[in-house]
């Protein structure tokens, strides 16, 4: 199998709006449009949290169709970045989730850089993430799946391709 680079992979966000039906949508135009240009896309990441958008399930219908996969957080990103430092199992608001984070990352805001910090705790928060995943196995509603994240996912498949791991 060819390996590519890291800089071979385009990260494109924020042009169709942040909700995730939105996101779904955007990617959906924007690989017919690669498309168009004649490259190949060999897989297509959607990357939302639950936050306060409504309708979830329609925006996991909408991805599922279009074989694209999610990395979803509940409920907010940066629980994957909690999980780096430590278990979360029981329901927790985004605030929290913040406040929490702050313990570890004092001066945390959510433009902030976190590779490096994050680098060196990766394994043990996959390893919490699938726990979580395993714990709400039998719970087919997005919504209420809290807290829980599938963005290890999408760093597993990024660390399975040619350079440096992701965080």
């Amino acid at each position: 199998m060819k390996r590519i680079s890291p800089e071979q992979i385009p990260i494109i966000g924020g042009e169709g709006g942040s909700h995730p039906r939105s996101i779904v949508k955007h990617a959906k135009f924007l690989k017919q449009e690669f498309k168009k240009e004649g490259l190949s896309v060999d897989e297509v990441w959607c990357v939302f949290d639950r936050d306060v958008h409504r309708g979830i399930e329609a925006a996991f219908q909408q991805a599922n169709a279009n074989q694209f996969n999610i990395a979803f957080s509940n409920p907010s990103f940066e629980l994957w970045y909690l999980l780096h430092y430590k278990d979360q199992t029981s329901h927790i608001e985004r605030r929290e989730v913040i406040r929490k984070l702050k313990r570890y990352i004092q001066r945390y805001h959510k433009a902030m850089e976190v590779y490096q910090i994050l680098l060196g705790h990766q394994s043990v928060a996959t390893k919490r993430a699938q726990d979580l995943r395993k714990y709400h196995r039998d719970n087919q509603d997005q919504e209420t799946k809290n807290p829980s994240t599938s963005v290890d996912q999408l760093v597993s498949y990024l660390n399975s391709l040619e350079g440096p791991g992701i965080a």
